[in-house]
């Protein structure tokens, strides 16, 4: 029984080379550091234009945590366009990327770009990263990331490695990514006759299923920052924040690094570690000697007051509440 487990999955082998792409076509990874070769989804050059047009004042990056802003109410605050490039569950790698093949190559010139992110997340590279987060990587990064894939291949440890060999031996990522558009191009072909409505039923059916429309709890995308990931000097410069500021000084950019409240209890923060403290402090002091802006929600009891909806979303309808009082309380407003 145990052989047949561990053998079944090779019978994707064949199949895929008999229908899938040809495995010596795909194009090299720009993160080799990762994995070789892939099928890769296309860059979105849109943003590029999109921010061209737009020529923001603001720029703002992150997950579902910076979806805590109310766009339009922090335009009517500071008088000047805001551009959000928000994409849920990435971190800080599609961030970085972001910054730099979206800002830094539409060649606009906000007066700050503003990065929400939570706890740990700046110094932890690999956080959501691999498999199927390649989807939305894909569309941040150039065909050549050697910087990024410098500092990942010194985080690759080596029970990533026998992960990785796994997945090679039995072409898991090939397959998934040479499988899984057919599915749901099939589900769309089935449910709609016209050829052209296919992609907006898709588009619907996928946003029925977003972050915000599922059921609240209270534990969802809570993940607590551990001590041993607590340590910024010794995680520091293999992570993506010196690559993020030392290109926004090349770039003439100012950056402010927004750290989020995570869920408040009975109307106060959280409790955190002493290690977290530590090393919350030595990251803004990194930041602003590096020529950053470093905000922390926590260092505001107000934001303990704001009604939280899931894990460590807000609420909805405090989305207001909370862009006011983050207009009125970030010194680089004034």
């Amino acid at each position: 029984m145990a052989a047949a487990v561990l053998a079944a999955p090779f019978v994707w082998r064949p199949l895929l080379h008999a229908w899938g792409p040809a495995q010596a076509a795909l194009p090299p990874n720009y993160l080799p550091a990762l994995e070789a070769r892939r099928v890769r989804h296309p860059f979105d050059a849109t943003k590029i234009e999109s921010l061209q047009t737009i020529d923001p004042a603001y720029v703002i990056i992150g997950d579902s945590m910076a979806g805590r802003i109310n766009f339009a109410r922090l335009e009517e605050l500071t008088g000047g366009a805001v551009a959000p490039l928000l994409q849920n569950a990435t971190g800080s790698v599609y961030w970085y990327l972001a910054f730099k093949n979206w800002v830094v190559a539409s060649g606009v010139h906000p007066k700050w770009v503003l990065v929400f992110f939570r706890d740990t997340n700046l110094t932890d590279p690999l956080f959501r990263i691999g498999d199927p987060a390649y989807f939305h990587l894909d569309e941040v990064a150039t065909g050549r990331e050697d910087e990024l894939n410098a500092v990942l291949a010194k985080r690759v440890d080596p029970w990533f490695r026998v992960h990785q060999a796994v997945s090679d031996a039995y072409v898991a990522d090939a397959t998934r990514a040479w499988l899984e558009p057919k599915f749901g191009e099939w589900a769309a072909n089935h449910a709609v006759a016209a050829r052209r409505l296919r992609q907006p039923f898709t588009d619907k059916l996928n946003d029925l299923f977003a972050l915000e429309h599922l059921r609240a709890m209270t534990a969802a995308d809570m993940a607590v920052s551990e001590d041993r990931d607590a340590d910024f000097a010794a995680n520091v410069d293999s992570s993506v924040l010196p690559l993020f500021l030392s290109l926004a000084r090349a770039h003439g950019l100012r950056v402010c690094f927004v750290r989020v409240l995570r869920r408040p209890e009975g109307g106060r923060p959280p409790a955190e570690s002493a290690a977290l403290s530590r090393y919350v402090r030595d990251m803004r002091r990194y930041i602003e000697s590096h020529g950053g802006a470093f905000r922390d929600d926590r260092d505001d009891p107000v934001m303990a007051t704001i009604e939280y909806a899931d894990g460590d979303h807000i609420g909805h309808l405090e989305r207001t509440r909370y862009t006011e009082r983050f207009y009125a309380t970030t010194p680089i407003f004034k």
